[in-house]
């Protein structure tokens, strides 16, 4: 099960993940991110830092909130993934739509250098 903490940097949201991202941890994730573009922020960074591992059938569940996103404007970071999360997602083919940064610091600055 994931665990998702909403904190704010520099005017663009930032979800904390922690635990196992599985079928359980996606709809509350897809969840938290219609909340946020409900609540009106359109810049989300989904940080990775803390989650050991993600299941490959959840990945491709996050493209319709991320899609809803970039319809009003909005983007998508992921940070911090390890190499094994990394994998999983790369294969999900979601690199063009979304911003993979190294850390939360970096995916913040590119968000913010498009607003």
């Amino acid at each position: 099960m994931i665990d998702a903490r909403k904190r704010t940097v520099e005017g663009v949201t930032v979800l904390d993940l922690t635990g196992t991202l599985d079928l359980d941890g996606i709809n509350l994730l897809k969840e938290k991110i219609q909340e946020i573009r409900q609540g009106g922020a359109t810049k989300i960074v989904l940080n990775f830092d803390r989650v050991n591992s993600v299941q490959s059938t959840v990945i491709p569940q996050l493209l319709t909130p991320i899609r809803a996103l970039t319809l009003l404007k909005g983007r998508v970071a992921f940070a911090g993934m390890n190499d094994p999360v990394h994998k999983t997602v790369k294969t999900a083919m979601f690199y063009s739509i979304i911003i993979v940064s190294e850390d939360v610091e970096s995916a913040v600055e590119e968000l913010k250098s498009e607003m």
